[in-house]
């Protein structure tokens, strides 16, 4: 019976697999978790070379980086590059079904059994193929499943099957790209520059049709790429950055919830406060004197 070659973690509604004790298949960690109720935020956190692929199965998630917030519906992939800072924000990790693995991005390495020419090349695919957030390719999720399975059942030819399946993974994830990566640049520009307008203007922030004008789209177009960069509709994103800002200004103290809720353009500090309870679970007061805490961060 071949040897296990990896550092198998199980707990309720969790397991993590590091099958790359001595860098040999480049793949640092493979993870699955079922949450059945929301959890505390997931603190901000990187990985030194590695890029990490989460795939979310069912139910919504949330996540920060590169000053943006996404969110994930079932179906969706979401990707952070070597030495991105990503976590939740004060947002919980919500009610779902998640994959995700990490990569050696390291050129030269080996990649999923792979010699380091051909790894090269798939790493690069990645890159190309994959924006920040988009629909994962649906033959996806049952080549994790089964994968997750043999996992499960600690299955003695493990070795062997893993990087068998895992080329499966990367090559679906690969072969649908269509868009030419300059025109998905193109994309996010539009986005960021619509986002730090709506970040300057919390209070009274442009219409969408202006917004679109500004950025250099029509307003159907901007909406699309709006909801395909980020997870969400750019009416939802804008709630989120008042609400944002408003956690950050009851943290900091000093100031009266009527204030802070003037300040961000809400009518009145009920309507204001029936919002921040829809997003936080709290009332602003009572977010103010128990603030929810991160917990240490997660690989």
């Amino acid at each position: 019976m071949p040897q296990k070659p990896f550092t198998l973690v199980r707990s309720p509604g969790r397991i993590e697999i590091h099958p790359d004790p001595d860098g040999r298949t480049g793949i640092r960690l493979l993870g699955w978790l079922e949450h059945h109720r929301a959890q505390k935020p997931l603190e901000p956190h990187l990985h030194p070379g590695c890029a990490e692929v989460c795939l979310l199965a069912r139910g919504r998630q949330s996540y920060h980086v590169g000053g943006m917030d996404y969110v994930l519906r079932g179906g969706d992939v979401f990707v952070t590059w070597p030495d991105e800072t990503h976590g939740t924000e004060s947002l919980p990790q919500e009610k779902c079904i998640l994959y995700w693995f990490q990569l050696c991005m390291e050129p030269g390495t080996p990649l999923a059994g792979l010699p380091p020419e051909a790894s090269d090349r798939l790493r690069q695919g990645l890159r190309s193929a994959l924006p920040r957030l988009g629909r994962a390719p649906p033959e996806v999720f049952p080549l994790l499943e089964s994968l997750f399975q043999l996992i499960r059942t600690e299955d003695p030819w493990m070795e062997a099957l893993l990087d068998a399946r895992m080329r499966e993974i990367l090559v679906a994830l690969v072969r649908p790209a269509t868009r030419p990566a300059d025109a998905r640049g193109r994309a996010q520009e539009r986005v960021q520059a619509a986002i730090r307008l709506m970040k300057a203007n919390l209070a009274e922030p442009p219409p969408l049709a202006r917004l679109a004008e500004a950025v250099g789209c029509s307003l159907p177009r901007f909406k699309v790429l709006f909801r395909e960069r980020t997870g969400m509709p750019p009416g939802e994103y804008l709630a989120r950055l008042r609400l944002s800002a408003a956690a950050d200004r009851l943290r900091a103290g000093g100031e009266s919830v009527t204030r802070i809720a003037m300040d961000l353009g809400y009518s009145t500090s009920q309507s204001f406060a029936a919002a921040f309870r829809r997003q936080y679970g709290l009332s602003p007061t009572e977010y103010r004197t128990h603030p929810p805490r991160a917990p240490a961060a997660l690989d």
